[in-house]
């Protein structure tokens, strides 16, 4: 909890066990009172309101009321007993949803971030194919600037909804449009495509551009983020959501690749002029959280401006998912154990159809790293959340769905494998191999390994 919100929960306990312990009320208690308000003023205005509060705020408001009228009675003792329970409460939900902190990132440079609205005039959404059905991506892209600015929040209360109020509150280390840094000439530029929306890995994104990278995060459209993904209900329902699944990695995919043809249209003239002659695309990556992984890797097989990329515990399909990657690739896993039908008990018909499609994700993995080169690396004590910023939201790592490892070093151990293998396979720093860094991490444990070659 934030210092002005642990001190209103306290003020206000204070004066209930205050009104629960007098026999009248008193000048002294009303002015309590009345400070509380204030402090709930300055509360909402300095740190910002949200849901979590709102039933301290609810008692505040009702006892400033109740101990203003002329000549009142100390509230009653079941009064009392019930704002003490909806205090607790407020605490209580404010501090498993609490706003949290993302990690530093480390760094030499301040980071500065842009969101820009595309629209890819060759694509239509709609059947008619007028112009406002064209397909539009967002991006938003982080990279290294030449000075501090004031933070951005992780999220515009517009883009969180109610539900998630608190991550409008939550503060980035990235500035709105600062300059580039003048300390290159030209970045290598690393592309994130995410499980949902492109801010999800913000640990992640702010990371790789600390270190001198623009990172391009590119929110798939709508229709896409909301589409229900694999149907394990019966062996026809699975095919015909694969088929789905794989025309929507193919949309994907194909947003990915006119991002970067509009990176090569903005370095020759950007119109805002920061992007002009500062991104170096003959170093390109591409990484991807979960369904995002899937599509990190097709188009890292489909579009070989991309030298190098990664799949952050995502399944594989298209022909990724049979070919294999021919780049330099990184397969990060979380810690369950490789599935298998042959299971002591017969699993029930949905769990052997979800193994079966996992086994052959796990195959695939591995046939691509015998095939091409490149590493599957598994992060200990980790679980699907884990590689995302949603597991550092809350401390309930079981609701979470998170692992046995500490969230914030899961994170860690993440950001730095994304960081040395791209330091190795896009900017050529082989002082420390990504292999020999694996081996110096007792939580990281490299599964299959073959030396990347490059195409």
């Amino acid at each position: 909890m934030r210092p002005l919100e642990i001190a209103l929960l306290f003020s206000t306990a204070t004066l209930l066990v205050w009104c629960l312990l007098a026999r009248t009320s008193s000048l002294l208690l009303r002015m309590f009172s009345l400070f509380i308000l204030v402090l709930l003023v300055g509360q909402v205005a300095l740190e910002g309101q949200r849901w979590q509060m709102w039933p301290a705020y609810l008692v505040i408001v009702w006892l400033s009321a109740y101990l203003m009228r002329p000549c009142p009675p100390v509230p009653g003792r079941w009064m009392v007993v019930v704002n003490l329970v909806l205090l607790i409460a407020a605490g209580t939900i404010a501090t498993l949803l609490p706003v949290f902190k993302l990690p530093k990132p480390t760094g030499p440079f301040p980071i500065g971030t842009v969101i820009r609205p595309l629209s890819d005039t060759s694509r239509a959404e709609g059947q008619d194919g007028s112009q406002r059905n064209q397909r539009e991506v967002t991006i938003q892209i982080w990279y290294p600037a030449a000075h501090l600015g004031p933070p951005r929040p992780y999220r515009l209360r517009s883009e969180a909804g109610l539900r998630r109020d608190r991550l409008a509150l939550v503060k980035t280390h990235s500035a709105l449009g600062p300059p580039v840094s003048s300390a290159s000439l030209r970045y290598p530029v690393v592309f994130f495509t995410p499980k949902g929306s492109r801010d999800e890995a913000t640990c992640q994104t702010e990371e790789l551009a600390s270190h001198g990278y623009f990172v391009v995060g590119i929110d798939p459209p709508q229709a896409d983020d909301s589409a229900s993904f694999l149907d394990y209900s019966s062996e026809e329902a699975l095919d015909a959501s694969i088929l789905e699944v794989n025309a929507r990695l193919r949309r994907r995919v194909a947003d990915v690749s006119f991002v970067l043809d509009e990176m090569e249209r903005l370095t020759r003239n950007d119109p805002d002029g920061l992007l002009t002659d500062r991104l170096d695309l003959t170093r390109v990556g591409v990484f991807g959280y979960s369904f995002g992984g899937a599509v990190a890797t097709e188009a890292c097989r489909a579009d070989p401006r991309f030298r190098a990329g990664a799949d952050l515990d995502g399944l594989l399909f298209g022909d990724s998912a049979v070919a294999g990657v021919v780049q330099p690739f990184l397969f990060l896993s979380d810690d369950i154990s490789p599935p298998t039908t042959a299971e002591p008990e017969r699993p029930t018909p949905t769990r052997a159809l979800a193994l079966s499609v996992q086994e052959t994700c796990s195959k695939s993995i591995r046939d691509s790293i015998a095939a091409h080169g490149g590493y599957l690396v598994v992060v200990r004590g980790t679980r699907h959340p884990n590689f995302a910023d949603d597991a550092l939201s809350s401390p309930m790592k079981g609701r979470m769905g998170l692992g046995s490892i500490d969230p914030s070093r899961a994170t860690c151990l993440i950001r730095n494998c994304l960081l040395v293998f791209f330091e190795q396979y896009l900017n050529d720093r082989q002082e420390v191999s990504f292999k020999e860094f694996v081996i110096t991490c007792p939580e990281l444990r490299l599964k299959e390994w073959a030396s990347p070659k490059r195409s």
